[in-house]
């Protein structure tokens, strides 16, 4: 892949990381047309002369696969930060580019930056602690230049989409250190955005391509949620909108962040938007070319791990025609080949056990079963309110073994129940329960002597004594196992 990698000469944080990039790069100087190898790709170091938001025909002048702008960043409140973004603007270019116009954004790359400056963060923090700790064991005082040299102290995240320039449909991406001329000459900062932009360039495709494209809908300048998502998951997002321009958002600026982005789904950020903005949301989506796009939730994104997300988008078909009233949630089920990281392409097929049993496990520990599902290599299906449904999705090798640990994790669950008897092969399970009739047939008032009676204590009524049993049934269930010691 040839990339584009370019700053601009009046830009002290660009320069500061072009410093590093070239370094890592064994040369001290480069020629303005002349190239850099790197892994498989052909890098292109540009200066621009003046700001970079203002430029314009970058496509035919670069003639690259990928542009990646690296410069500053600056804010009216300057905190320390790492950032990444796309370019464009939703209304008028107050900074930059045209009015009402997108870059074509690069997503996975953004994707694959951001996570490695945070792996590169992480790092340094971590080795910052420890001489902390020596230093505290020396008896030595951490000086104030060296406090204002710690790494830790910068901020990770994406920005929302802003400023130009918005002509490009190469895919481009911001890089960017801010937001006081301390950081932008901070070599440690420089330092550690080259190392993690070519951390990302040295990804293979299948790697770097294995994301969820992203838009993303709601939330501060800084994109919290978003980045937290994307920091925990494979969601990669493109095209960003900031609370404040959802007013404004019609279907065509849905459409331009989707074709931009080349999303594969959506993402709302609910909690930045008030009930009238979603409700907004909701009808633009469904005006726009896009309506059949999937928006996920944040739990929907983090929970695709193993496998690809056309494998994902072929489980959400097959469960939305088979249970079109079932919500389904992934948990450890993988398409990857086990001597390699590759997806395959697999076929869901569904599996089950007793229905009686899995409600009554359910019943008894409904987090504890569904916290140990979450290591199983299977697909659970929930109603709308969130019940857990018998029935499961995983690929056809996995069929037997996930059948058995099913059965395994709901024996357990009930074996650990007061009422549970085992007789060969047969699991008894006696539940005594409340029975508001008997109460009432008693005398027994409604409200708190219900509740106590239920809660399996005994009361006193006009002098006489009514104890739990005299107001309980006994239910016996019997459900039949095959084999069922070894299940224990």
């Amino acid at each position: 892949m040839k990339i584009a990698i370019i700053n601009s000469k009046t830009d002290i944080a660009g320069c500061n990381i072009r410093k590093h990039l070239l370094k890592r790069l064994g040369k001290e100087a480069i020629g303005e047309s002349e190239t850099v190898a790197f892994k498989s790709h052909t890098l292109l170091f540009l200066q621009a002369e003046d700001r970079l938001i203002y430029e314009k025909g970058l496509d035919e002048r670069t003639d690259c696969d990928l542009i990646m702008f690296i410069s500053r960043h600056t804010s009216r409140n300057p905190t320390p930060a790492l950032t990444v973004h796309a370019t464009g603007n939703y209304g008028k270019a107050m900074l930059g580019g045209n009015d009402r116009e997108l870059a074509t954004a690069a997503p996975a790359m953004m994707h694959a930056v951001l996570n490695a400056m945070n792996r590169r963060l992480k790092e340094a923090k971590a080795a910052a602690a420890k001489d902390d700790t020596a230093d505290e064991t020396a008896g030595t005082d951490v000086t104030d230049e060296e406090a204002q040299d710690d790494i830790g102290r910068y901020r990770l995240s994406y920005e929302v989409t802003h400023h130009g320039p918005t002509d490009l449909r190469t895919p481009s991406l911001f890089v960017e250190i801010g937001s006081t001329i301390d950081e932008w000459q901070d070599d440690a900062a420089g330092e550690l955005v080259a190392g993690a932009v070519l951390d990302a360039l040295s990804m293979d495709n299948d790697t770097l391509n294995d994301v969820i494209r992203l838009i993303g809908l709601g939330g501060t300048h800084y994109a919290a949620r978003q980045t937290d998502i994307s920091l925990d998951s494979k969601g990669a997002f493109g095209h960003i909108a900031h609370t404040r321009e959802i007013a404004g958002i019609t279907a065509e600026s849905i459409e331009h962040m989707i074709e931009k982005t080349s999303a594969d789904a959506a993402y709302i950020d609910r909690k930045a938007l008030n009930a009238q903005e979603l409700k907004r949301l909701e009808s633009v989506f469904k005006e726009s070319r896009y309506a059949d796009i999937p928006v996920l939730t944040e739990g929907e994104i983090k929970e695709i791990k193993d496998i690809s997300w056309e494998n994902c988008v072929k489980i959400r078909r097959f469960v939305s025609e088979k249970y079109p009233k079932l919500n389904c949630r992934i948990f450890a089920l993988t398409d990857t080949e086990s001597d390699s990281k590759k997806h395959a392409e697999k076929t869901p097929v569904i599996i089950g056990i007793e229905p009686e049993l899995v409600a009554e496990a359910y019943k008894a520990d409904p987090k504890g079963t569904v916290d140990r599902m979450e290591s199983m290599k299977l697909a659970a299906l929930f109603s709308k309110n969130g019940i857990l449904e018998p029935a499961f999705i995983t690929y056809e090798e996995f069929g037997e073994q996930t059948i058995n640990d099913l059965i395994s994790l709901c024996v357990k669950i009930l074996h650990k129940e007061s009422g549970t008897v085992i007789e060969g092969d047969t699991l008894i399970l006696k539940k005594v329960r409340f029975d508001p009739a008997k109460a009432t047939e008693l005398g027994v008032p409604k409200g708190p002597s219900f509740g106590k009676l239920a809660a399996g204590f005994e009361i006193n009524l006009n002098g006489k004594t009514i104890t739990p049993e005299m107001v309980s049934n006994q239910i016996t269930k019997v459900i039949r196992i095959k084999g069922l010691e070894k299940y224990l």
